[in-house]
This record gives structure tokens, sequence and C-alpha cells, in this order.
């Protein structure tokens, strides 16, 4: 797929155009939005610890996580409401993501 090749190019690069580097952060704030609404709540620790680091021409990431202490074990407790929800985020904000960013770069 040509959206594919061209990401691909992309990552060759020493730097990321200012366009590309604007929708890896829209992308990623998406991602963020999306697991704060599945993030399970009991103090509200756990979704206060929520974090979006966006990309820069110096740091070739976004990056979304959570810093509780017991971010991981909500996270990978199956059955559990919090049973990653981070990467169900990330599921849910993917359809669409390539079409997305190709947009943003024409």
């Amino acid at each position: 797929m040509k959206v594919k090749s061209n990401l691909k190019n992309l990552k060759r690069l020493k730097t990321y155009p200012d366009k590309f580097i604007e929708a890896m952060n829209e992308e990623g704030k998406e991602v963020f939005d999306k697991s704060q609404e599945l993030v399970p709540v009991k103090t509200g620790e756990l979704k206060d610890s929520g974090y979006f680091i966006k990309m820069n021409k110096n740091n070739k990431l976004c990056i979304v996580g959570y810093s509780a202490p017991h971010a991981a074990k909500v996270h990978e407790i199956a059955g559990s409401a919090g049973f990653k929800f981070l990467t169900r985020a990330a599921d849910a904000t993917k359809p669409g993501r390539a079409r997305r960013i190709k947009q943003k770069l024409q």
C-alpha cells in the first residue's frame, strides 16, 4: 500500500516534515483522549497519572502512558474493567489513521 511505503520512507529521515509531526501528534492525542475515557477510576490516581508526550524534530515518538504505581497491574489484569485500557484506546483510534496522516501530508 502506498501510504505504508511513504511512512516507511519517512522513518529513514533524520528529521520529519512538520506536517508529519503535526499529524502524529493529533493521532497520539486521540489515543490519549480515548484512554482517558477507558481508564477505570476508583480514586482518580491512575487517570490523573496519564500523560502524552508530543513528537518533535528531536523526539521521533509520540508517547502515551500512565505513571501511577499500579498502572501496569490494572492494565494487565484479565477480566478487570481496566484490562488493556491503553491498548484498547490505540485499537479504537486506529481505523483510518494512515488515511488521516496521508491527508495531512498533502
